[in-house]
């Protein structure tokens, strides 16, 4: 009895780690709906457009996004 409360504990808590700890990197944000939440990002663009981060050369052709990730980004592409 004591191992099936110990599981049911075990499950409870890996239930709210993955509802609580997901980051958002849904298609279109967290709801899909094509809006973000987040509340630090530009009201207008810079003259110029904003600055490139990171560039990359080969990776196929396709037309998909790339979704990302906090450390991560999946591209797909025919190579």
């Amino acid at each position: 009895m004591k191992i099936f409360f110990a599981l049911m504990w075990l499950l409870l808590l890996l239930n709210f780690s993955f509802a609580f700890g997901q980051i958002d990197s849904q298609w279109r944000g967290p709801k899909r709906d094509g809006i973000y939440p987040e509340e630090s990002l530009l009201k207008k663009w810079p003259d110029g457009g904003p600055k490139l981060f990171w560039s990359a050369e080969g990776l196929g052709e396709g037309y998909s996004s790339p979704a990302v990730t906090s450390d991560r980004v999946y591209l797909t592409g025919l190579l």
